[in-house]
């Protein structure tokens, strides 16, 4: 390794003991300076070489834009979300994009979203007529035709007809309901969704701690990973006596440090969620729903 002292003299004279020291010193000086030097300019270089074969996307404000959905995926599920959000704000490569259907602004980097290619009306539109028209409003005699066909290889016997007509008889009466009834819609500003992991605020925190402290009913459920079947998120829905309320979902695969103020934010939580006195509505037992994250040390139950 070539030192800035790898060329000085080999030979020195102290003439007092102190000398030695402040030679060390100076030496040690220069080493550690031209390390960072090198270091620098590495990294200067490395960045050199990563941006010759890097776009650099930029968005400007109300763009629409579709956001990468990170966490576990299967080979076929999309890598990006299928509802466009729109660029409200940008500090490149940050920018904070707000979702058309609930109003909740997230803050992404640029390398997490991708430009929609087709006018916002013409992709919405088709987003519509594919996961609406194909899917919910397919005539019965089409849907059990497409059953017979799949089904023609099969035996005759009486209970594949049974299926048979139990399966049309299903797809009409989806069909009569779709016509007769609207659906069954909750205006977005009737609640807020808050999503709880290392990256959340502060302030956001604070907020739901001031709403469930005075709050003692609401609901809850818990929802597992599907490849390793542990528990994964909470969700809370507050049940105030006037909207609007709140939605948090916990993700506990990504809480913050356990040595953070965040954290004792999040505990602080917690308590006043599972506090005695608290009216609970759930699916199932609290003690079974709740098992694996006692383990965890996050709030103590019952």
């Amino acid at each position: 390794m070539v030192t800035p002292t790898t060329d000085a003299a080999s030979n020195y004279v102290f003439y007092k003991p102190s000398d030695y020291y402040n030679q060390l010193k100076k030496s040690l000086q220069l080493n550690q300076q031209h390390a960072r030097d090198q270091s620098t300019y590495s990294h200067m270089d490395n960045k050199k070489y990563y941006d010759k074969n890097r776009s650099n996307p930029r968005y400007e404000i109300n763009e629409n834009v579709l956001l990468r959905i990170h966490g576990l995926r299967s080979k076929l599920d999309p890598q990006f979300t299928l509802i466009p959000k729109i660029a409200i704000q940008k500090q490149h490569p940050t920018y904070w994009v707000r979702d058309r259907m609930n109003d909740q602004i997230t803050r992404v980097h640029v390398n997490d979203m991708r430009p929609i290619l087709l006018p916002y009306h013409v992709f919405f539109w088709l987003f519509v007529f594919v996961n609406h028209y194909c899917l919910c409003v397919m005539p019965s005699h089409m849907a059990s035709s497409s059953y017979t066909l799949k089904n023609s290889n099969r035996d005759s016997s009486g209970k594949s007809q049974d299926r048979h007509r139990r399966h049309v008889r299903l797809e009409e009466q989806n069909n009569r309901y779709q016509r007769n009834y609207r659906p069954f819609t909750i205006p977005s500003s009737f609640y807020n969704i808050v999503h709880v992991h290392r990256f959340t605020t502060i302030d956001t925190i604070s907020t739901l701690i001031n709403h469930f402290e005075s709050l003692y009913r609401y609901s809850i459920d818990t929802e597992s990973d599907q490849f390793i079947n542990a528990l994964s998120l909470i969700q809370v829905h507050s049940i105030p006596q006037h909207l609007s309320s709140f939605i948090v979902l916990f993700e506990l695969n990504h809480l913050p440090s356990s040595n953070t103020l965040l954290f004792e934010k999040n505990n602080l939580l917690f308590r006043f969620l599972f506090r005695s006195g608290n009216t609970i509505f759930a699916w199932g037992s609290m003690n079974t729903e709740l098992q694996s994250v006692i383990r965890m040390n996050l709030f103590a139950w019952p």
